[in-house]
């Protein structure tokens, strides 16, 4: 999927396989957009809910190499984990190797 693990390791297995010929990375995502669980909407709530702030300080849930947006809270609200985990996709250039169901 296209969740935080999900686009952690199309990353890395792209990095792997960058200098071997006709290789691809493809991330199957389920759902309409990327973000796996952090993404909430009005039809598709999931396990998630619009209030949801994450009980994880953002510093420590950021990838190693791709830190959070500055910002004085720490427990921020689902959205800005959502538009961090769509940043982290946009900077590594994952979005070419996503495919939505």
């Amino acid at each position: 999927g296209a969740g935080a693990c999900g686009l952690g390791a199309a990353r890395h297995s792209a990095e792997c396989i960058r200098d071997t010929p006709d290789s691809e990375i493809i991330i199957l995502e389920k759902s309409a957009t990327l973000g796996g669980f952090w993404c909430w909407d009005e039809e598709s709530h999931g396990s998630l809910y619009n209030d949801v702030h994450i009980n994880t300080p953002k510093e420590l849930m950021a990838f190693q190499d791709f830190p959070f947006p500055e910002s004085e809270e720490s427990f921020v609200h689902q959205s800005v984990v959502r538009k961090y985990l769509d940043s982290y996709a946009e900077h590594f250039d994952l979005k070419k190797d996503l495919k939505l169901m």
